[in-house]
């Protein structure tokens, strides 16, 4: 624990997410989840190379296999590599080019919904100009029901966030793949298509 924190803190100095003048505490909480966050999207290939063969795991998982729409769930305490994991595997070449659309969503403890609706949107199909988050889930579904897509659903706290994330996607036959992170398991029980627990004690 002390080593990771170690490396936490290390890692957030390297990105320049610590500051020398004082803060409030829910100012400095927020720096070192945005530094922990940054560090897992940019860390380098030499920082990774005990996930390697995981993450080929995981682009097999991607790119072959059933025709089905497959929900991955990663599943474990923060700092373990979930996030770095999936990020390697969807910036992957041969992954990017298997999707005929991808959007990477980081959903957080106090997401909105209608907000995370719309940056899907707008992340798969821009031209999207609708409030209403009914009609936007419809598009969305309509959208994505000819496409084989990848979303990955990073930093899921909230157990009823599949319930309703799951009807803007189609399960179309087509391949899809869906990949969540989180630290609850019962995240993963409740859209558990298909999971895949990355846990470490």
């Amino acid at each position: 624990i002390k080593a990771s924190l170690r490396e936490i803190k290390d890692r957030g100095e390297r990105y320049g997410f610590n500051s020398s003048a004082p803060e409030s505490s829910s100012r400095v909480t927020e720096l070192e989840q945005c530094g922990i966050r940054l560090g897992s999207l940019f860390i380098e290939d030499d920082e990774f190379l005990d996930l390697h063969s995981t993450r080929d795991e995981l682009m097999t998982r991607l790119v072959e296999g059933a025709p089905t729409r497959t929900v991955i769930s990663f599943l474990g305490m923060g700092g373990i590599g979930k996030t770095t994991l999936a990020r390697k595997a969807y910036d992957a070449k041969v992954v990017k080019a298997h999707f005929d659309c991808c959007a990477w969503i980081t959903v957080s403890q106090s997401y909105n919904l209608e907000k995370l609706i719309g940056t899907m949107a707008k992340h798969l199909c821009p031209e999207f100009k609708i409030d209403v988050i009914e009609e936007l889930i419809g598009r969305l579904r309509n959208f994505l029901e000819t496409k084989r897509y990848l979303i990955v659903f990073d930093d899921v706290w909230q157990v009823d966030f599949w319930g309703v994330i799951k009807h803007a996607l189609p399960s179309n036959g087509r391949g899809s793949r869906i990949i969540i992170t989180t630290r609850n398991d019962m995240v993963t029980a409740a859209c558990q298509e298909d999971s895949c627990h990355l846990v470490k004690k």
